[in-house]
């Protein structure tokens, strides 16, 4: 939950490569670092850095956050789910 809070305030989020943590960062909002390997993790770093410094920045990574907004995407998916299976 940390990364989604990182986009949700609109702060670019650098992610190892191993387990789920890489499907949630896309190009505009944060980078993906091979695992300990340093130079990887500075560059990602360093483009995480530059993705802070532009202001489209804020609203890519808010727009991904809110893929998991409990009420404005979560509940409503639920809904959908348990609809389709009283039917």
């Amino acid at each position: 939950m940390v990364l989604v809070e990182s986009l949700a305030c609109g702060t670019p989020v650098v992610v190892g490569d191993d387990g789920a943590p890489p499907e949630l960062v896309q190009p505009g909002i944060g980078a993906v670092s091979r695992g300990r390997d340093p130079e990887a993790l500075a560059d990602a770093l360093a483009g995480a850095l530059d993705l802070a410094r532009d202001d489209d920045t804020v609203s890519r990574c808010r727009a991904k956050a809110a893929e998991f907004d409990w009420d404005g995407a979560i509940a409503p998916l639920l809904e959908r789910v348990y609809r389709v299976k009283e039917h």
